[in-house]
């Protein structure tokens, strides 16, 4: 292949991982991400702590990339649903809108890589392969004298692949001394907390961060870009300001939950009216009506027009409990699809509307987060933790009740 070909194929992926940025944002077509999106505040791990938080993780890892003249690999740690995957892409972004490049880039969601044992022992021999199966590139990541290497999901990894722990250390090691060896490599790796547990990293070359809930000013600032597209949403100023109120204990649980990006944007998609007096029970019941009922509208699959009625979304409603049951008797906070498939409660209902599991998996975008991939062992989580445990108990109640 000739170095006006390589460069070609280089160009029309650049185009391609450009255009995430710009991609609807929790599937709203009126509404890029681009236009919503707020940069994160930050902290740095340091002497077995986290620091003080600082403001906008995007100057300060532009400015590192300017200024460091040795690798660097960067941690970038975060709850789910807090923006990881949403960072990357604006970080391509800011890295390809100016050509030409000065670094070749890649970015790679680490769910979508095969050979999973082989990865973790020979990480960029396998990072290499995929980038020329799957995106058709003539490229060796080891031969690259400037490289930045975006590594999306690293929990992911974990879950749809049953990695343990010392896998993904042995993992962030071979990453960690490679950068140390390779003074103009850049590797960004994302993770939710606790899959790699900072205290026994070496940070030699690497920086940990953990991304910072919302404050107060984002959240406004979030809301005020979000009403010039819906203009009569619900959510507003004086709400957002009293949920935050320290002093207002009732809203804790609200408070908790629009901290973070997308369940923000969930929230005030819901058309929820927030009161003082909301329970959590009402939040999360108003919550998944809302978002069905929204998200059903104009759907002309007769598949799915059970979920238009009553009988139809409790029946839905009773198997995000099954599920949210198996997560909690399991020791991990995720459910495979192999597991889902034994199930008897899923087959039925999927069953009663002609549904594949993967399929029938769609509508669980409507008011939960489904980490999808394209293999067999594939995990479903929810997007918070809160979400999962509330429906688990609506699980015990109903069988107390039915028994």
């Amino acid at each position: 292949m000739t170095k006006w070909e390589q460069n070609y194929q280089h160009y029309q992926y650049y185009e391609c991982l450009k255009k995430f940025y710009y991609n609807p944002a929790l599937g709203d077509e009126n509404l890029p991400l681009s236009k919503i999106y707020i940069h994160p505040d930050f902290q740095i791990y340091k002497h077995e702590k986290y620091g003080d938080r600082q403001e906008d993780l995007h100057t300060y890892i532009n400015q590192r990339l300017k200024a460091t003249k040795q690798g660097q690999l960067w941690l970038l740690l975060g709850q789910p649903g807090q923006g990881k995957t949403s960072f990357c892409y604006r970080l391509v972004h800011d890295q390809l809108k100016h050509p030409p490049v000065a670094h070749c880039f890649y970015f790679i969601k680490l769910r979508d890589v095969d050979d999973h044992e082989t990865l973790i022992k020979t990480p960029f021999k396998i990072l290499s392969q995929h980038l020329r199966e799957e995106e058709q590139l003539s490229v060796n990541l080891k031969q690259q004298q400037k490289l930045i290497l975006v590594l999306d999901g690293l929990d992911e990894l974990y879950m749809s692949r049953s990695l343990d722990r010392p896998a993904l250390r042995a993992f962030y090691n071979k990453l960690q001394k490679k950068v140390a060896n390779n003074p103009a490599w850049t590797i960004v790796l994302t993770s939710r907390h606790h899959y790699l547990e900072e205290k026994y990293l070496d940070t030699n070359n690497a920086t940990v961060l953990k991304i910072a809930p919302l404050t107060l000013g984002q959240q406004l600032d979030w809301l005020t870009i979000y009403k010039t597209v819906y203009p009569n949403a619900v959510l507003n100023i004086e709400r957002i300001e009293v949920i935050n109120d320290q002093y207002q204990l009732k809203f804790k649980h609200v408070r908790e939950l629009i901290e973070q990006p997308i369940l923000l944007h969930m929230v005030a998609r819901s058309g929820l009216d927030l009161q003082v007096n909301t329970s959590k029970s009402d939040l999360y019941k108003t919550l998944f009506d809302t978002l069905i009922q929204k998200n059903t509208e104009g759907d002309r699959d007769e598949r799915y027009q059970f979920l238009t009625t009553t009988a139809g979304r409790q029946q839905f409603r009773h198997w995000l409990q099954e599920v949210a049951y198996a997560i909690h008797q399991s020791d991990q906070e995720y459910v495979t699809r192999a597991a889902l498939k034994t199930s008897v409660f899923t087959h039925q209902i999927l069953k009663d509307q002609e549904l594949g599991v993967d399929t029938g998996l769609r509508h669980v975008l409507v008011a939960f987060y489904f980490k999808k991939n394209n293999h067999e062992a594939g995990a479903l989580e929810f997007l918070h933790k809160s979400l999962q445990e509330y429906l688990t108990a609506e699980y015990f109640l109903r069988r107390i009740e039915e028994e």
